[in-house]
This record gives structure tokens, C-alpha cells and sequence, in this order.
């Protein structure tokens, strides 16, 4: 065997003679015809040093310059000078931190695995690892995560120097990073090439003579430099759909405004109010949606305090987290460039997606938790040996469930594709208890409200429910085919609270159905081989299209697909798979013309945009900012007058509870919308009290009812207020609003 060892040592004099003379001893060892080339920079007499070693063996050679250029660069001249008929070249730090009796260990390892290249790892068992600064280890621990997310490395330790190389690899790598992050890029280069990589345990000792060469700024500017070096064209593609797509959410978002269903959209920083009052609970919606969203609220008010500004952090972090964990997903399991179309559609949705996933209700904690859960799965697919993964597939479906019974359209498919990662090994049952574990942590909340009421979210939630007969079912049918499904793709009428008419509906219909079934054939076809490598195959978008699948029978068969109202947001997780189906589409059509393939993606995306309705530009917005303004003026009118109590529609009276931080009581004149029995809170005896109203004729008819005698006024634009002189009790309120005239 022929061997060399480059080393880059850069003012490293203390450390070159006790190094050398371990690595003699180990190089001769192990009988093979070995040469030690030293890269030489600085000026502390490391040179000197060495050129005396070199004087006395003719194995050890030094290559000097005196102004350094980067550890990148010093060992790119190293790798010039490596002797032309090597078999395998050993790069090692020169400040002891490496081990040269572990060389063995490696080369063994190497040949154990039929290698290309092994690395010496921090961070796998039988490992140790002592002395290093937290700094270090810190931008280490995230540079790793975000090379495995980027390139999908599975390396643990991608910066680790203390490696083996088959020459013949080595030579046909390269790297353009001349300082520390030339060493993640040859890992980078060598798995996209297709070489092996395996890892071998070894023990990392901090120096003790010298100065560490690492420094954190130029460090982190050496990493950026890696970043900016390996990104191509669908990198950059993939970004420019992410940012806008949280520009988007931004958009949507702020300046804050009255939301579309605001009494409901409110009710989740309600039940924050009844988590900082030291209560537990388990749901914000009845028992159908868990009260997860209403836990962080909790955790924003108490540091910034209770807001629309502040009640729109958390779904507005959801909704973007969301469209991270949907880009990584698709391109897991359809490849990059499909997953980059992909996230267009999923970045620039139809209106009635992004309608009920940018307000405080829940959907989108439901949709992020459902996308992570399966996108964990389908990583557990890829990582077999992970322990992690499966942990956090059963976390993620645990808080999805806990969330909503819809999330199982995710939660099944990602089980089923951990069922099929450890299918057949040994360890499989530790994997599944793991998993059992986890979800059962996550899901913890729902399982206690169902041991303490026997199964009563099945009770009492109607979308636990099955359709009550075979023409309910066959009207969810006919309702998800022709209404919901192409309103989640193609229509924006969810805005206005109406279903697709006229020829929306059929052509919304014929749209999505005719756009999902030409990708699923052409990506079931043979498939290119520049799409092959991504697994852009119809096997690759399976586990979506069974998301898809459980989620519209979930509409069909349950009682859910006969409720009231806009139902679309039971069907929401078939958007991620009707979005996939684009992605594949365009993906093949740009194979053949990418000017194509981007014009009409963007079409596309604009055709969604010019069906928003809620845009700050757009008059809809506008008024529904100024109703925000005028809600704040109106709570302040009442506590200024002394106000404890407003009597009105749910729609008008409910949200001053949360406006006012529940110094204020709203009552609704509809007893069964008082959710959270503010009614019960009010203390008994004469209260100071109002009406309240969005209609002149509401205010005046309910004034009327109460036989009062007071002031009516207009506080606020489009706010009515009745302002009696005298205080009455709650109780007598509501007997005479509520009375049948």
C-alpha cells in the first residue's frame, strides 16, 4: 500500500516535532510505502523546524510559503505535490487534535466498507470529543444541519479534517473554498458525484501548544462563501418561491385588520386568556380542534401582551414554517426541480387555501404539524438507522392528532412509510415503540379528555361522525368533486363566503381534475434521466396522493362534508398533493423548454393572485383595516364610560372580549355562542352595560327590548352603540333581549 499524509500546518512549531515522531512510528507500522507532506505557512520558525526533520528522512517533505492563504488553499498545493501512483492520501490537523495512532483504524474501516472516503467523526458512537469551545460547537452543530438539508449529506461530521481519500477520488474532486469550509464542499462534490462516504469513530483532543487558526468571523464568512459557491439556478429558484411566499403571508397578514370571521378567528386568543389565568385546556373549538395554537399565544401575550399585532406572530410563523416543511417534503419525495414548481403553487395559493390558513383558527398549526409528520416519515425512509426521525415523525403526528382528527390523512401514510423503513430489520420493534412513545406524548392532551369523558370528542365532535346515510354521502360527493376541490385550486369565491357558481364551477372542475390527472401520467411514464435522479416517479408522489385520499373520504363519510358554511377546510391536505401534481407537470414540461415551463408557472401563480381579495391594495382590505381601527376606538369609547358589560350579536359583541382583555364582557343574545361562558363571569348585581350593534335598526330593536332609557350613538364608524342611564343586571339583560317579541 502507498500512502500520504498531508498536513497544513500554519504556525504550528510547538506541535510538528511530537506529531511527526508519533506519525513515523504509526506510518511504520503499518508496513506501507508512506510520505508526509507538510504545507507550511507563517513565520514562527515551524519551517525551520521541519526542514531538520526532512534532513534526516527523506520521506517527510515540506512545501513552504510564508503569507498564508487559507487552509483551503494550503491543502489544495498539498493534493498538487501528492506523489502520482498514492493509493490512499490521509489529511490530518497539525495542533494534535488528531490522533495518529487512529490512522489504522481508518484505513481499516476504508476497507471494511470498500470506501471512497472515510472521515474521522465527532459525532458517531465509540466517539469522544473534549475541550471544544461552545462557539465551535455551535456553528458546527448548524452548519451539519443545514448541509444536510441543502444537499441532503447524511455525513455527521461534515468538517471534521481527519480523513482517508482513495486517490483516484481525490483527484477527480474540487472545491473553490480556500479557507474551513473547503472541507464540507469535497463532501458536498464526492456525493454528487456518487462516491462513498462512511464514517469511523475517533477521539478529538484540544490542542495545548499554540493558537487556534479558527476564528469565528472568518469562519462564518468561509461558510457563506460555501453557501453562495455550491448555489445553482433551482437553489435560487426554490428561494425566490419561498420568499415570496412569505411575502405573500405578509401581505395577507399586516397591516392588521378585522379577519373575515372575526368573532371565530378570536376565539383562540380567548382561550390564551383562560391559559395565563392558570387553566388547562385541551380544546379552543369544542372538542374538534385542540388548543395548541391558544398554548403559544399564551407565551406571545405574556411577553408583548394581547393584540391584533400580536395575535397574528403565531399562525403567521405557521403558515411560513408550513411552506418550509411542504418544499423539503415534495423534494424528498419528488425530486428538487419538481419540488421548486411545486413550491410555487404551494407559495401562491388559491384564495381559499390561503384564507383559512393565515388566521388564528387552528388550520395552520393543523396543516404544519400534518406536512411535518410526513415529511419526517419520509426521511425515516431515506435514514433507516435514525433514531431521531422516528421520534419526531411520532411527536409531529401526536400534536397533529391532538390538533385535529384531519391530521390522520398524514398521519397513516407517514406510518405506513415508517412501517416500510424498518421492515424486516432488527431493531424494528424498538423503532415502532419509539414511535408509539412519541405520538402517545404528543397526543397526551386528547387521550386525557377522552379517559376523563369516555370517548367524548367522538360525541360530541361532528366531524368524528359518519354521514348519516347514503345520500348524504353521495351529496359530499357530488359537493367535493364539483365545489371544494376546484375551489382549493382554481377559484377565490371561499372569500366571499359563497360556493363556485356557474361556469367556475365547471371549469374549476375540469381544470384541476384534467391538470392532476395529465401529471400523474406523464410522471408514471418513463421518466428522463434528469428527473430520474430526483425519484420523480408516481411510486415517489404515493404517500401524497393517499393524503389526498383519506382526506376527501374523511369529507365524504363523515358528517363534516354536510356541515353549514364553507367546508374547504376539511379538505385542505389535498392541496399539497394537487400542488405536487403541478410541480411534476411543469417539471416535465421544462425538461423540453424552461422559458416554457417558467412562463406558465408564473401564469399560473398569477392567476391565483388576481383571485385575492384581502391584499392591502384592494378596497375589501382597506375596509376591513379601518373596522380593526374602529373595533379599537369602540373598546376604548366603553372603558372610558365605565362599560363592563355589551349585549349584541355574537358577530359584533363576542370579539370585545378579546379586544378589551376581558375587561369588558361580550355577551352574544345567541345563548349557545357564548363559547366560553362569559355570561357566567359577569358578577351578579347591577353592572353598567351597553348594546351594541353593526346595523342602526339591530341596535335599535334590541335597545327597544331592553325598555331602557339611554343615549344611541355611533362611537366608531360602523359601530352603534345604546348607552342606558341606569345599571342593570346581567341576568334581567338577557331575559328581555333574548325574549321572543
Amino acid at each position: 500500500m502507498k500512502l500520504s499524509v498531508v498536513i497544513a500546518a500554519y504556525n504550528e512549531r510547538e506541535n510538528v516535532v511530537p506529531l511527526t515522531e508519533r506519525l513515523v512510528r504509526t506510518l511504520d507500522g503499518l508496513g506501507a510505502d508512506w510520505e508526509l507532506l507538510y504545507v507550511v505557512e507563517g513565520t514562527d520558525g515551524t519551517r525551520e523546524v521541519l526542514d531538520a526533520i526532512a534532513g534526516g528522512n527523506r520521506r517527510v517533505k515540506v512545501l513552504y510559503r510564508e503569507k498564508p492563504a487559507g487552509l483551503g488553499a494550503a491543502f489544495r498545493r498539498g493534493f498538487a505535490a501528492v506523489r502520482a501512483d498514492a493509493d490512499f492520501v490521509v489529511t490530518m490537523d497539525a495542533d494534535l487534535n488528531h490522533q495518529p495512532e487512529e490512522i489504522p483504524a481508518l484505513l481499516a474501516a476504508r476497507e471494511a466498507a470498500g470506501a471512497d472516503i472515510v472521515v474521522g467523526s465527532r459525532f458517531v458512537h465509540g466517539s469522544s470529543v473534549s475541550g471544544i469551545p461552545l462557539w465551535k460547537e455551535a456553528l458546527s452543530a448548524s452548519m451539519n444541519a443545514t448541509m444536510r438539508v441543502l444537499w441532503g449529506l447524511k455525513t455527521r461530521d461534515k468538517t471534521s479534517g481527519f480523513r482517508v481519500y482513495r486517490t483516484e477520488a481525490l483527484r477527480s474532486l474540487s472545491f473553490r473554498n480556500d479557507n474551513f469550509a473547503f472541507l464540507p464542499e469535497m463532501l458536498i462534490d464526492a456525493n454528487h458525484r456518487g462516491f462513498s462516504i462512511v464514517e469511523a469513530p475517533i477521539r478529538f483532543t484540544v490542542r495545548v501548544h499554540g493558537v487556534s487558526k479558527m476564528h469565528i468571523a472568518r469562519t462564518s464568512r468561509s461558510y457563506l462563501s460555501l453557501l453562495r459557491s455550491r448555489w445553482d439556478g433551482w437553489s435560487l429558484f426554490a428561494l425566490v418561491a419561498l420568499l415570496g411566499g412569505i411575502g405573500l403571508r405578509v401581505a395577507y397578514t399586516y397591516p392588521v385588520h378585522r379577519y373575515l370571521a372575526d368573532a371565530d378567528s378570536l376565539l383562540t386568543g380567548m382561550r390564551a386568556f383562560y391559559i395565563l389565568h392558570g387553566h388547562t385546556p385541551v380544546f379552543y373549538s369544542g372538542v374538534r380542534i385542540g388548543a395548541l395554537e391558544s398554548y403559544l399565544h399564551a407565551a406571545v401575550f405574556s411577553l408583548f401582551g394581547a393584540s391584533r399585532a400580536t395575535i397574528t406572530v403565531v399562525p403567521f410563523a405557521s403558515s411560513v414554517l408550513a411552506l418550509v416543511a411542504f418544499f423539503f417534503l415534495a423534494r424528498r419525495l419528488v425530486g428538487r426541480q419538481s419540488a421548486c414548481f411545486s413550491l410555487v403553487f404551494f407559495g401562491f395559493p388559491s384564495a381559499s387555501y390561503l384564507l383559512w390558513t393565515y388566521m388564528p383558527n387552528g388550520y395552520p398549526e393543523t396543516v404544519l404539524l400534518g406536512l411535518t409528520a410526513l415529511w419526517a416519515a419520509a426521511e425515516c425512509r431515506e435514514h433507516p438507522d435514525s433514531t431521531l426521525l422516528p421520534a419526531a415523525f411520532g411527536l409531529a403526528a401526536g400534536l397533529a392528532f391532538w390538533n385535529s382528527i384531519q391530521t390522520l390523512a398524514c398521519i397513516l401514510p407517514g406510518a405506513l412509510l415508517v412501517w416500510q423503513s424498518r421492515r424486516g430489520r432488527t431493531r424494528a420493534a424498538k423503532t415502532y415503540g419509539l414511535v408509539a412513545a412519541s405520538f402517545l406524548v404528543g397526543a397526551s392532551p386528547w387521550i386525557a379528555y377522552n379517559l376523563l369523558i369516555p370517548l367524548g370528542t367522538f360525541h360530541s365532535n361532528f366531524a368524528a361522525r359518519p354521514a348519516s346515510g347514503a345520500t348524504d354521502v353521495v351529496s359530499n360527493l357530488q359537493r367535493l368533486a364539483l365545489v371544494r376541490i376546484p375551489e382549493l385550486l382554481v377559484t377565490g369565491d371561499a372569500e366571499t363566503g359563497e360556493p363556485p357558481r356557474g361556469g367556475w364551477r365547471a371549469a374549476g372542475a375540469a381544470v384541476t381534475w384534467g391538470l392532476a390527472a395529465a401529471a400523474l401520467v406523464l410522471s408514471s411514464r418513463r421518466i428522463p434521466e434528469a428527473l430520474r435522479r430526483g425519484r420523480t416517479t408516481a411510486r415517489g408522489i404515493a404517500p401524497l396522493f393517499f393524503t389526498a385520499l383519506l382526506a376527501t373520504a374523511f369529507f365524504v363519510l363523515s358528517a363534516a362534508g354536510s356541515a353549514p358554511g364553507p367546508t374547504a377546510r376539511y379538505v385542505l391536505f389535498v392541496f399539497p398533493f394537487l400542488a405536487c401534481c403541478l410541480g411534476l407537470l411543469f417539471a416535465r414540461i421544462s425538461l423540453r423548454s424552461r422559458p416554457v415551463a417558467a412562463a406558465a408557472v408564473c401564469c399560473a401563480a398569477a392567476f391565483n393572485v388576481s383571485t385575492y381579495h384581502f391584499l392591502p391594495t384592494s378596497p375589501r382590505r382597506e375596509t376591513m383595516r379601518q373596522a380593526a381601527q374602529a373595533d379599537a376606538t369602540f373598546v376604548s369609547f366603553l372603558e372610558q364610560h365605565g362599560v363592563r358589560v355589551v349585549v349584541g350579536d355574537y358577530w359584533t359583541a363576542y370579539p370585545v372580549n378579546f379586544l378589551s382583555a376581558e375587561r369588558v364582557a361580550g355577551i352574544p343574545t345567541q345563548p349557545e355562542f357564548d363559547y366560553y361562558d362569559y355570561s357566567r363571569r359577569v358578577p351578579a348585581g347591577p353592572q353598567k352595560w351597553a348594546v351594541v350593534a353593526w346595523w342602526p335598526y339591530e341596535r335599535d330593536r334590541l335597545a327597544q327590548r331592553t325598555g331602557a332609557r339611554g343615549r344611541s350613538l355611533e362611537p366608531a364608524p360602523g359601530i352603534y352603540v345604546f348607552l342606558p342611564e341606569d345599571p342593570m343586571a346581567l341576568s334581567d339583560i338577557l331575559d328581555r333581549v333574548r325574549r321572543i317579541p
